[in-house]
């Protein structure tokens, strides 16, 4: 059977933003139309155009997304293309940047978070989530009249919206990640 899809005419929308072990609760929260706590009711027509805002380095963090890419394929093929670019243009595996084996300590969780924090990881690691999400979204009828990004954001903005192709982002982002690594060794900022 065809995904519902996202309709901003519906008289009713219903969001819901929890942790796997809340969504039994936050399903009958909805069902009883009680926003709240994770819970969203919109009613009417959505008004005015919808626009995705991508985010920009500093919003990366290890496990990023891990559900969205191991569920939905649309996110995993982002993913996955991402990564073969990363690991065709640096010899690394972006994979083990974002989901890395876990850490069973404060000081492995450290070099983790540090190891993805490093520009010319962050870049494309974020770039791959995001587009991911993005077509995920989009496999699920939603649409968007405008897209920003938040420095680094911009670029995936540009390729959701069609300006570039999904190869560009991985080729600018390796690029922009590695030029602004090389360019803060000397001065941070």
């Amino acid at each position: 059977p065809p995904l519902p899809a996202f309709r901003p005419d519906a008289p009713l929308r219903v969001l819901i933003a929890c942790r796997k072990a809340d969504v039994a609760k936050k399903i009958e929260q909805a069902k009883a139309l009680k926003p709240g706590d994770g819970v969203f009711v919109g009613r009417g027509p959505a008004a005015g155009k919808l626009a995705v805002l991508f985010p920009g380095q500093g919003a990366q963090y290890p496990g990023m997304l891990r559900e969205l890419v191991c569920h939905f394929p649309p996110a995993f093929t982002a993913f996955r293309d991402a990564h073969l670019a990363f690991e065709h243009e640096t010899g690394r595996r972006l994979v083990d940047l974002v989901y890395p084996t876990p850490a069973w300590d404060a000081a492995g969780k450290a070099r983790h978070e540090e190891a993805l924090r490093a520009t010319d990881a962050a870049q494309p690691a974020l770039g791959a989530v995001c587009l991911g999400a993005w077509r995920v979204l989009q496999m699920f009828g939603v649409d968007a009249a405008l897209f920003a990004g938040h420095s680094y954001g911009e670029l995936v903005a540009l390729a959701a919206a069609g300006r570039i192709d999904d190869a560009a982002l991985w080729r600018l982002s390796l690029a922009r990640g590695r030029l602004m690594a090389e360019a803060s060794r000397d001065e941070a900022g």
